[in-house]
């Protein structure tokens, strides 16, 4: 594997986790609805200057890379993208509640994991992403795992 790649998984599996705990210390103050939408807002004004620098720019951030930017040919997107948006705001809103009133670490445990199988399932039964030996039983072992945390934490969840 690419170094690179390695590093960025990295990061990514660290900021998410961080963030988790993150979101949890700032519903003390506010309502998950409130860090939704000061998240998307802060979101929204960074993607709006990154635009505009795009655009300025004639789409390329760096010229012959993946951050290079088309904007005629994604325009046709715009509409799956606002679905995306759509869905993207209510599974944030749902899941800062769900931290607020279970836990990040419980939150994680069961939302994760599930991810992962639907997100699989999916790709299975509509998107043609076949199924091999070691994702089942990848799959087999998280189901497993999230019925251990779920048989061990059962005082937590009533």
């Amino acid at each position: 594997m690419n170094i690179i790649y390695f590093l960025a998984a990295v990061a990514s599996i660290l900021s998410w986790a961080l963030t988790m705990f993150y979101n949890k210390e700032l519903m003390k103050n506010i309502t998950p609805i409130e860090l939704t939408v000061n998240r998307w807002v802060l979101g929204g004004l960074i993607g709006i200057i990154c635009m505009l620098f795009l655009h300025f720019n004639k789409g390329n951030l760096l010229t012959g890379t993946e951050l290079s930017y088309r904007f005629d040919e994604n325009k046709k997107y715009y509409g799956i993208i606002t679905l995306m948006l759509i869905g993207s705001f209510i599974g944030s809103a749902t899941y800062y509640f769900l931290i607020d009133k279970v836990g990040a670490s419980t939150v994680a445990m069961y939302l994760n994991p599930l991810n992962i199988l639907v997100v699989a399932l999916l790709g299975h039964f509509f998107f043609d992403e076949k199924f091999n030996k070691q994702m089942i039983a990848g799959m087999g072992t998280i189901t497993i795992g999230m019925l251990i945390f779920a048989f061990g934490n059962t005082k937590k969840l009533n």
